[in-house]
């Protein structure tokens, strides 16, 4: 939180005056404290994370529930750095939960009725389950997968910037405070 907190207060000393943050891993629990604190401070923040904003593409393409290091990473690899990915090593794992999942929405899952997946502790430790570090399918990814989610989120952000700068053009600060 203190780092997204850090860097906006730091590029605004520079003459920036509107934020998006684009959230493509984890930890997406400490960027809504972070951009309320900002908001209060007079800043404009957006923070999109990559897994909300193609929620319906994920459940489209995907065979498997999104996990980590599975078939969207893997696939998000294998379409961005094909050349980092080597699948002769991708492997199959699930942990065991200490709650049933129905419980609890995953990255990218539909969250109503249940806890998003940052609230609760739904497993043990992946070291201690798990031989490959793998919590799903990655031998299910493909660079096809990975391309239709990355042209969906590309759309997304263009989309969103585009309306923005109509409605505040540069050098215009939107009425935060």
């Amino acid at each position: 939180m203190n780092l997204v907190v850090d860097v906006v207060r730091g590029a605004s000393y520079a003459g920036y005056n509107k934020f998006i943050i684009f959230n493509c891993h984890g930890e997406e629990w400490a960027i809504p404290a972070a951009v309320h604190q900002l908001g209060l401070e007079g800043y404009f923040v957006a923070a999109a994370t990559l897994w909300e904003i193609t929620k319906s593409t994920l459940s489209e393409v995907l065979e498997t529930p999104f996990t980590h290091a599975d078939e969207a990473e893997t696939s998000l690899g294998l379409y961005l750095v094909p050349e980092l990915v080597d699948m002769s090593k991708a492997h199959d794992e699930t942990p065991e939960h200490l709650i049933d999942m129905k419980w609890i929405a995953g990255p990218g899952g539909l969250i109503k009725d249940r806890m998003p997946w940052y609230t609760a502790t739904f497993a043990q430790p992946e070291y201690k389950q798990l031989k490959h570090g793998v919590v799903g399918y990655a031998t299910k990814g493909t660079a096809e997968k990975g391309r239709k989610i990355v042209e969906v989120a590309v759309n997304w952000l263009v989309t969103l910037i585009d309306e923005l700068k109509a409605k505040y053009p540069p050098g215009v600060k939107p009425p935060v405070k």
